[in-house]
């Protein structure tokens, strides 16, 4: 099955790239919850919270890209294809 940037896999992401991430990459862990999404960024204070229907409302308007941190090859996988750190 091919990951896809779409709300209805977000259980198969450990996290996204933030809306500042077309610049400069920024990795939030993703945890899922049945009603609730949140987003714990690399510094402290950096947390975002969404009732779930948002957040897939965001990943469905590409404000958050649903992604994979791969430390070894120094990329993010996204569904649109790997992003540099």
């Amino acid at each position: 099955m091919s990951k896809t940037n779409s709300a209805t896999d977000i259980e198969n992401w450990n996290g996204a790239l933030g809306p500042q991430s077309e610049s400069e990459p920024l990795f939030y862990e993703l945890n899922v919850g049945e009603n609730s999404v949140r987003l714990v960024g690399p510094s402290p204070g950096q947390l975002y919270e969404y009732d779930r229907d948002e957040f897939e409302q965001l990943v469905a308007d590409g404000e958050w890209v649903l992604a994979e941190d791969d430390p070894e090859n120094e990329v993010f996988q996204t569904p649109n294809g790997d992003q540099p750190y």
